[in-house]
Parts: structure tokens; sequence; C-alpha cells
């Protein structure tokens, strides 16, 4: 959670009504099964470089399982249905897939066809629109996903970069 708004509202802990993520989730599945999109906060740093946390939101809609491609961002539900993840398809096989986060090294899974719920049709980035099915977004999901084993050296560089400025 942003530092600042922890500072500002640490007196007010007694009023906040905490919920779970999966509870909340259940609230959009159905929202979704309804024929709606949904726009969620990202929230944890699994899908860094191209999501960010607390920045970023992302439109959620109801899409087949056949439809899913691999490099596309879903939203799965774990076995004992109390988990919901947000990465992107890693590795599609019949009524199976994986999916791995574009922060991550190495992918979750398996995750069978009825445990997918949906798929990202795009991106908030403070009010910006940034579509999953532009040119340059797929382009850019699957030179990332091509990049995989290079992806601790890239962190690495980038953050050493960072810390230098």
């Amino acid at each position: 959670m942003d530092k600042k708004y922890k500072k500002e509202n640490k007196n007010d802990k007694d009023n906040i009504k905490r919920i779970p993520a999966y509870q909340l989730f259940e609230i959009a599945e159905e929202s979704l099964n309804n024929g709606m999109t949904v726009r969620i906060t990202v929230a944890g740093n699994s899908m860094y470089p191209f999501l960010r946390n607390i920045t970023d939101s992302v439109e959620l809609y109801k899409e087949s399982y056949e439809n899913i491609k691999i490099s596309d961002i879903v939203v799965a539900k774990n076995k004992n249905g109390n988990r919901y993840t947000l990465h992107r398809v890693y590795k599609k096989n019949g009524d199976n897939f994986y999916m791995l986060g574009d922060g991550n090294f190495s992918p979750d899974g398996p995750y069978n066809k009825s445990d997918f719920i949906c798929k990202v049709r795009g991106i908030y980035r403070k009010e910006k629109y940034i579509p999953c099915s532009s040119l340059k977004f797929r382009i850019l999901s699957k030179l990332w996903l091509f990049l995989k084993p290079f992806r601790k050296t890239i962190f690495n560089v980038y953050f050493k970069i960072r810390r230098k400025k």
C-alpha cells in the first residue's frame, strides 16, 4: 500500500472494513457472468513491468477458454477457490494451461479450463487506456515471454541502474 496513504489514514484503521480479495472477486465474477466488464486496481508486483502496483488498473471481460492464447493476460481461480491470480498465459495444452507473472521467473499451474475466469481487455495507467489487442502491446508481450530465460539478469541490471540514480 502507498506509504503516503498509510500515513494520512493511520487513525482511520478502526473505521476500515477489510475484505479478502477473493470475496471481492466473487462479486466481480458475478458481474462478468452477467455480460459486464469489470475494472480492478492491480495489487502486487508479479506482473511488473507491464502492470504496476496500485498505479494501474485492468479492464476484465468474459471470454471463452477456447479463445485465450499464449501471452494473453487472464484471471484464474486456484483449486481451493479462495485465491485469484492475474497472470499471462504461458502454455496451453488442451484443457490445461500454465500462467507466468511478468515479474516472475517460473510458471504456476497447471490450471484446468474450469479455473479460467476472464481475460484482460486493456490496461489503465493514470487514466490512459492501453488496449491489449494493439499490435505494439502484443509484440512486447510475446517478446517478454521469449526473454523469460534472461529475466533475472534483466531485472538485476535494471535495479542496479535505478539504485545509482
